[in-house]
């Protein structure tokens, strides 16, 4: 019987082959009984390894100690997903430089000063009976400073083009100066606040309804 197992076992060809034949022919009755030991019917390596075993075909990979359970998974993705926690504006600095004094840029200070609640829809849709009417307090300013603004707008340049060559106007989105005094800066400010909460009422809907999926 040894010598059949044998010579069974050196016709198999790849190591996995080999792995399950060594794990078939494992068991108490076959360690008993030294029958592979007899003419040594596996490689030691194999044999010892094969020793180990407790169960006849027992090939089922164990587990990993430290792997990462998949509600664990899903709570670190839940996390970063939150605007909160996760923002990507393609193309656009996260910072803003002023008098060598580095400052990030967010709404956050602006919606808690108009809106009850920043994570609530009425809130942010002005539907609040408490923060409806909720306007930024600006303080005293010398209106006649000039103040250096710089805005993205679709501006026309022309473009030479060596295949045909001649020049092409195209538009292009670029920043612009504008000099403007503090009045109109504010205006131009609160022109853009309904823009802004629209804005921020959307995502605050889409994290809700990703939440009830």
């Amino acid at each position: 019987m040894s010598k059949q197992l044998s010579q069974n076992y050196t016709k198999l060809g790849s190591p996995a082959e080999k792995q399950v034949f060594a794990k078939a022919i494992s068991g108490d009755v076959v360690k008993k009984h030294k029958v592979l030991s007899k003419q040594h019917v596996l490689p030691e390596k194999r044999e010892r390894k094969v020793q180990l075993e407790s169960k006849l075909l027992n090939i089922q990979k164990k587990n990993r100690s430290n792997k990462i359970s998949e509600d664990v998974k899903m709570n670190i993705i839940n996390f970063l997903e939150q605007d909160c926690n996760s923002r990507m504006c393609a193309g656009k600095k996260e910072t803003v430089t002023k008098k060598k004094v580095k400052k990030q840029k967010s709404t956050e200070h602006f919606l808690e000063a108009v809106c009850c609640d920043k994570y609530n829809e009425e809130c942010t849709s002005r539907k609040c009976k408490n923060c409806d009417d909720r306007k930024i307090v600006y303080g005293e300013f010398d209106n006649n400073i000039k103040i250096n603004v710089m805005k993205w707008e679709n501006v026309c340049e022309q473009v030479f083009l060596k295949r045909t060559g001649k020049y092409k106007s195209v538009k292009k989105i670029s920043k612009v100066n504008h000099t403007l005094s503090p009045y109109d800066v504010v205006k131009q400010f609160e022109n853009v606040v309904p823009i802004i909460l629209n804005h921020h009422t959307n995502i605050v809907h889409q994290y809700a309804a990703i939440k009830k999926l």
